[in-house]
């Protein structure tokens, strides 16, 4: 499989909350540099965080902006947009529509994601979902 095509598997994965599609890709060591605060290591942290964010936002699609590889390693510039419907990280669903971007960089081995780097908009997130108050 190309590698354009499994980067759009994994992010309509995430999107849907398909635990076992991730289970495919994502290695179960799976080291995550990254990850969302209450959630454990290895690929179950990963479903974890799937099931955090499909709870809070419903709807939820993400655009794969830009693929670049090199070597061993896959970056990834996103898009996600959705409604906030359900808590995240204790903030209650506010029905505010959501779009943040993200970067985040994937190592492979055999074909299974065994490593990742995320970098995501979260002070845009906070913002839109009213948790702090935009700027004036």
């Amino acid at each position: 499989m190309a590698t354009q095509d499994r980067v759009e598997e994994v992010f309509r994965a995430w999107d849907s909350g398909d635990a076992d599609t991730i289970r495919r890709f994502y290695a179960e060591d799976y080291l995550d540099h990254d990850p969302m605060p209450g959630t454990t290591g290895g690929v179950e942290g990963v479903i974890q965080q799937i099931q955090m964010l499909t709870g809070a936002f419903s709807g939820g699609n993400t655009e794969i902006n830009d693929v670049i590889e090199s070597d061993d390693k896959v970056c990834m510039r996103w898009t996600f947009t959705g409604t906030h419907t359900g808590a995240f990280m204790g903030i209650p669903g506010s029905g505010s529509k959501v779009e943040i971007q993200g970067i985040e960089i994937h190592r492979m081995v055999d074909g299974k994601i065994v490593e990742g780097w995320t970098t995501v908009d979260l002070l845009a997130l906070m913002m839109q979902i009213g948790a702090i108050p935009a700027p004036e």
